[in-house]
């Protein structure tokens, strides 16, 4: 994935991360942002979704806290401009 794309994923992801937080997301919702969460573990996991990925994010979310900051906050702000999730 290009990188570009790749933060727009990134930040649709957070986007889900955070409207779960605050509300029961539907169906559709949630197996889209299921989706997002399974394309961000094959990202870091080069092509695989289990544990060692997720322990592959995690570590990059830790070593990229700000960019993780930006992102978490691009999220929330596009989460207010719409009223679907």
């Amino acid at each position: 994935i290009v990188m570009a794309t790749f933060l727009l994923v990134l930040t649709s992801y957070y986007m889900c991360d955070l409207a779960a937080s605050e509300t029961l997301l539907s169906r559709d919702d949630a197996i889209f942002c299921a989706s997002l969460y399974v394309e961000v573990k094959s990202h870091f996991g080069d092509g695989e979704t289990g544990a060692a990925a997720y322990l592959a994010f995690k570590t990059w979310e830790a070593e990229n806290a700000a960019t993780v900051l930006e992102l978490r906050a691009d999220a929330a702000q596009r989460l207010r401009k719409t009223t679907s999730y």
